[in-house]
């Protein structure tokens, strides 16, 4: 027997009233005892191991995601998206390029075209915001107005606007009288 498996017999008058439930003798009970303690001594260090395991990770992990944010810094902006992305991807995690992957996607699904920018109200104000944004629109307005001839629709100095003297006699010829009538203007 070992130091630890000590042997611990009843007293003389007690070995008739003691019962060691299913063991049939105190050694018994003790080499079950011990075997027990055996076995959590066992799955206490695997416990051990598995949780220093665990805080590397947790650490690797960590250091992955300060890395990316130091790396690409619009990650900062993204964290919410970049989330859910690696929620939905789990499978990918194992991939050395995981991160930098679900922030590629996540940028993905923000990118619009010029088109799509064009017509969102909050981008137009705030390219609005900017003067010399606001100059350059007025001018490029107001340089399509002043390309553009003013028609002529009333005389100068306030004079009676001009009648065709003839009546037209069909709609061919009204139509080549408001015709002539509108390239004068």
């Amino acid at each position: 027997m070992d130091e630890n498996e000590k042997t611990v017999l009843p007293a003389e008058g007690d070995k008739e009233n003691t019962s060691f439930g299913k063991f049939r003798t105190a050694e018994d009970l003790l080499k079950a005892y011990n075997s027990l303690e055996s076995e959590f001594t066992k799955r206490s260090q695997k416990l051990r191991e598995l949780e220093q395991t665990k805080d590397s990770a947790k650490t690797d992990w960590e250091s992955k995601v300060n890395e990316l944010y130091a790396k690409y810094p619009v990650a900062n902006a993204c964290t919410d998206d970049l989330i859910k992305e690696i929620s939905e991807n789990k499978n990918s995690m194992s991939e050395e390029n995981f991160l930098e992957n679900a922030l590629i996607s996540v940028l993905a699904k923000k990118i619009v075209s010029k088109e799509q920018a064009a017509t969102d109200e909050e981008v137009v104000k705030m390219v609005l915001e900017k003067e010399e944004n606001r100059e350059k629109v007025i001018n490029d307005y107001l340089g399509k107005i002043r390309s553009n001839p003013v028609p002529k629709a009333f005389p100068k100095a306030g004079g009676a606007i001009p009648v065709t003297p003839n009546k037209p006699l069909t709609l061919a010829e009204a139509g080549r009288i408001a015709q002539k009538y509108l390239e004068g203007i």
